[in-house]
């Protein structure tokens, strides 16, 4: 074939020998909005010469080649650029001197572009741009730290270059490396990572004066708002020689402002239907995430407050008017100066992967170089957050051990305001084996009330040491609070954790509970904030005393767990008043409310109560519907079959995951159930059932809920049951379901997909079982369709299709 000429060989002489002017000719904007014009080879060409690429990569490198040389020869560079990238990543080689002239053009543009498209060039293939020029070592400088780390590399990262003095001077003093900073602070920083300041300092440390540039970043930053360099840029302009603070944070609050609010706007409804179980479990993550524009404006917010606490400590932090605005910046700098704190899992190499390990201790050497937060700065930042502000100290307490919060800490628990119980005791739980603990415990509890007192121990008995980050330290405080404490045995109180425990009363608690008992429990359920008032308010209405006024009010509270507390002591009350409550209750903003309600009243609901709860089948939350079913369910309520047939297509999905293979529709599968509990069922139901069949996945994904349709359906009389049975196994064989999604299934056939084989062998499970329950269903069965199911490859479904044939007389075919 090489003694041949190639068909193509008059491209390659057409392309050398024809004018410019004879070559097709494409205007276009460039990015400075003036008109350009550039060639191209023609779709088809460009079609034929991809062919050749893959069929005989040899020839076609000699005519790429060939056209590479040509295309550098007559200086289309930008075309030559374009094309040589092509043949890079076919793994193409390149000719060595149109490789160095390429080289050469691409530093040109480093120096010339000064506009977006500067981003583009710099993100090149560092093959490109390495070199020993002061061009060549910048851009190494700003865009290698992943080529200088050894191991693994954490993004955000920025690691500097060892440079020589010699390097130093030579980068400072060539202009060709000033313009190239110039563009890549300007037009590429606000695309890179958050690197806290690191790069911006090493940036400076250059000597030039890019003050100009920093403030064109932030410029451009602020007009992107989604980018992770806009914080880069912000710790570059506050890093000047006349730093804008004030300026720099009075424009980004109020830029973040505004960002709240179109994403509020943009997204409050579905964050609620999130929150309420709306959504499926993955598509309400997704949406509690904040935007984009709010997160990237919110790390330069934090990078505004990070620069300033740098260079003038964190007083000013105190006297800003808009104080309680700079808190959760505030907070999310002091943990990156807090050591992160090595668990007791992650000592054991069976319970915390390597890679776990390694960034934890990465971490911890990283901090072991900073400036620790100082324990004034931390008590300043502790008061600055109590009593409204503790989701921001939460940043902080979670951030590792703060062993300087101690006393803060203890001095809430002990007397602080009894809403904040729970945030003390969760942090305490890292810190109880620090030194001097025991006896700082000791000394707070001395000013706790007997009601404090009782209150802390009712968290201790409900502690979840498992699931605490670290459950070593948690167990520890546990038991040193329980020996402090010293009141393990009060009737009253074993008999609120019970309660909160299961919803139930012992069976001695009415004879236990004496009349001083009751009058403690009275005064627990004064104070609802708390855990154990909230216990005791169930507990005094389960015992039968007269808590109306009190629940009421409670009924009233915009706080949830409150609401939820009356809620259940609305339940165990069986007055008129109590009956209204739950009723009102099921209109309540909060989907757990509606269930408390809904689960309070279906007992002993009379019909019209029974319909207003049937009517909770459309409820938004998820959790609501599901509860609806099992009312149903539980007091066989003939009524809401129909509910129940309507609610075999709910789609909410419980899981993560691929929607079509990772499925639980779970309030689906629970109506299903139900149906399948009412015995007999009536015939009227039938049409509703078969339709649903009927549908296959189009009528609901979760292959649990046809099975227990058709394991319902199957035993019984339905004449059209084995028709519409067959039509569906028909509709399955033309319809496999092939997907990307369904490709990825381990083990299985490509394209295959694996649910439609379960659907498949249930339905034929189905028709043979109805054949062998109804023997009148067999004089109209469709033999030819088993036979063909026989010879399938899935063996399962071919041994049914077998026995089908037996059960209706007929011979296995050969």
């Amino acid at each position: 074939m090489s003694d041949c000429v190639p068909w193509w060989s008059g491209l390659v002489n057409w392309y050398a020998s024809t004018p410019c002017s004879a070559k097709p000719l494409v205007s276009s904007d460039s990015d400075e909005g003036m008109p350009q014009a550039y060639y191209r080879i023609h779709s088809t060409t460009a079609e034929g010469l991809n062919r050749i690429v893959e069929k005989e990569p040899e020839l076609a490198s000699e005519v790429l080649n060939a056209l590479l040389s040509d295309l550098v020869g007559a200086k289309r560079l930008d075309e030559a650029f374009e094309m040589a990238k092509g043949m890079r990543a076919a793994s193409i080689p390149l000719p060595f001197p149109a490789k160095k002239i390429l080289r050469k053009h691409l530093r040109a543009q480093l120096v010339r572009v000064d506009s977006p498209r500067f981003r583009d060039l710099i993100g090149m293939d560092w093959d490109w741009l390495k070199g020993s020029g002061p061009v060549a070592l910048f851009v190494d400088a700003v865009t290698g730290s992943h080529r200088r780390v050894r191991g693994w590399y954490t993004v955000g990262t920025f690691l500097p270059p060892a440079w020589t003095e010699s390097q130093w001077a030579r980068v400072r003093e060539s202009r060709q490396a000033r313009a190239v900073a110039r563009h890549y602070i300007r037009w590429a920083l606000p695309f890179d990572h958050e690197y806290k300041g690191a790069l911006a300092s090493w940036l400076w440390r250059i000597g030039w004066d890019l003050t100009a540039d920093f403030q064109q970043a932030v410029k451009y930053g602020l007009k992107l708002r989604e980018e992770s360099g806009l914080s880069e840029a912000v710790h570059g302009i506050l890093m000047s020689p006349t730093p804008p603070h004030d300026e720099l944070l009075e424009t980004l609050l109020g830029e973040l402002e505004q960002a709240d609010q179109r994403d509020d706007a943009a997204h409050e409804s579905i964050r609620r239907r999130a929150k309420q179980k709306a959504l499926n479990e993955f598509d309400a993550d997704v949406w509690m995430e904040p935007s984009a524009e709010c997160h990237g404006l919110w790390l330069a917010l934090t990078a505004a407050v990070r620069e300033r606490r740098r260079q003038q400590g964190y007083g000013w932090l105190l006297e800003q008017p808009r104080h309680e605005e700079f808190l959760g910046a505030w907070s999310l700098v002091l943990s990156e100066r807090i050591p992160p704190h090595l668990s007791d899992d992650l000592h054991d190499d069976d319970k915390a992967d390597e890679h776990r390990q390694w960034e934890l201790r990465r971490a911890q050497e990283r901090h072991a170089q900073l400036p620790q937060a100082t324990a004034e700065e931390l008590r300043a930042f502790y008061q600055s957050c109590m009593p409204d502000t503790v989701w921001a100290l939460g940043n902080v307490l979670n951030a590792g051990r703060v062993v300087e919060l101690v006393p803060q800490l203890l001095e809430t628990l002990a007397i602080g305001e009894s809403r904040h119980l729970n945030m003390c005791m969760d942090a305490l739980g890292s810190l109880s084996e620090t030194e001097g603990f025991s006896q700082h415990l000791l000394s707070s509890l001395e000013h706790a009330s007997e009601h404090r007192r009782a209150a802390i121990l009712f968290l201790v008995r409900r502690m979840d040491i498992d699931s605490h980050r670290n459950p070593h330290e948690a167990y520890h405080l546990h038991e040193l609070l329980t020996q402090a404490l010293d009141n393990p045995d009060i009737p009253a109180l074993r008999a609120c954790i019970l309660m909160d425990e299961t919803g139930r009363l012992s069976p001695d608690a009415a004879n236990t509970l004496s009349g001083k008992c009751r009058s403690l429990l009275g005064e627990w359920s004064i104070d609802l904030e708390t855990g154990l008032g909230r216990a005791a308010l169930m507990l005094l209405a389960a015992l039968g005393e007269d808590v109306t006024e009190r629940a009421w009010a409670a009924f009233q509270a915009p706080d949830v767990d409150i609401r939820k507390a009356a809620l259940r002591a609305f339940t165990w009350m069986k007055t008129p008043e109590a009956r209204a409550a739950l009723k009102k209750a099921l209109g309540d903003e909060d989907y757990e409310c509606r269930l408390l309600a809904l689960r309070g009243l279906a007992p002993e609901a009379d019909g019209a109560e029974r319909q207003v709860i049937l009517t909770l089948a459309q409820d938004e939350s998820a959790r609501v519907r599901e509860a609806c079913v099992d009312a149903i369910r539980e007091g066989k309520w003939w009524e809401g079959l129909d509910v129940l047939c309507q609610l075999l297509a709910d789609s909410r999905n419980a899981r993560y995951g691929d929607a079509d293979r990772n499925v639980d529709h779970h309030v689906a599968y629970a109506a299903a159930k139900a149906l399948a509990s009412f015995r007999p069922l009536p015939s009227s139901l039938f049409p509703s059932l078969l339709a649903f069949i009927r549908q296959g996945r189009a009528a609901n994904l979760d292959i649990r809920v046809h099975g227990v349709i058709l394991d319902l359906l199957a035993p019984l009389p339905v004449p059209e049951l084995p028709r519409v049975l067959a039509d569906l196994l028909r509709a399955l064989a033309l319809n496999p379901g092939e997907g990307s999604a369904l490709r990825r299934a381990l083990g299985k056939a490509p394209g295959l997909n694996p649910e439609v084989l379960l659907l498949r062998f249930g339905v034929l499970t189905a028709l043979v079982m109805h054949f062998s329950l109804q023997p009148s269903a067999r004089t109209h069965a469709d033999a030819g369709l088993l036979r063909e199911l026989s010879r399938q490859p899935q063996e399962e479904i071919a041994q049914m299709a077998l026995l089908g044939l037996r059960i209706l007389g007929e011979e296995s075919p050969g």
